[in-house]
């Protein structure tokens, strides 16, 4: 059985199981976001749309095997989803695996910069950007090899920061509860 056509299922932490056929669909803005500095405040940030109901979410994908007596692998652990309901999944940290280990310890910092120094991730092919005013987070991800030649990001939202702060502190409480070495 080929790598595509193997059985999968997408568990979010303390709730829904997943196929790959009934998983929520990934949202991307209508028009991408043309972004050639470093610095977001040179973005027209009133522009971003407004997620309200943003979630930050636990999610981890297993192979199923062929075999029913064979354990399901799960190579990966748990990653970082950004969901809304009637969006689905709106950004992810597809290369941060095993995510779980890191949100248990003691120093984890919660992925936020500024707007003229926003924290930053890119890994093989992919980029995120996340940076706080007093009021919003701002999140911008894109295809990095895209990023990098034209400078469009294909996802950008903002969310009320204190709902950005919370959900995080939500997810990581959650992970504390439900995973064990």
């Amino acid at each position: 059985m080929g790598q595509k056509d193997q059985k999968m299922t997408f568990t979010i932490l303390g709730d829904t199981v997943y196929t790959k056929e009934n998983r929520p669909l990934f949202w991307r803005n209508e028009m991408p976001l043309f972004w050639d500095t470093e610095n977001m405040e040179d973005l027209a940030l009133h522009t971003f749309p407004l997620i309200e109901d943003f979630e930050v979410l636990l999610e981890k994908m297993e192979i199923v095997p062929e075999q029913s007596k064979e354990r399901k692998r799960c190579p990966f652990g748990y990653q970082i989803c950004f969901f809304s309901a009637p969006r689905g999944y709106i950004a992810t940290f597809p290369w941060w695996d095993h995510v779980e280990k890191d949100l248990r310890c003691e120093g984890f910092s919660i992925p936020l910069g500024t707007l003229n120094q926003p924290y930053s991730d890119l890994e093989q092919g992919w980029i995120i950007s996340i940076a706080t005013d007093d009021y919003f987070v701002y999140v911008v991800e894109g295809d990095f090899d895209r990023t990098i030649n034209d400078h469009f990001h294909h996802t950008w939202f903002k969310v009320p920061k204190e709902r950005y702060l919370s959900q995080w502190q939500k997810t990581i409480q959650l992970c504390q509860q439900h995973i064990t070495d």
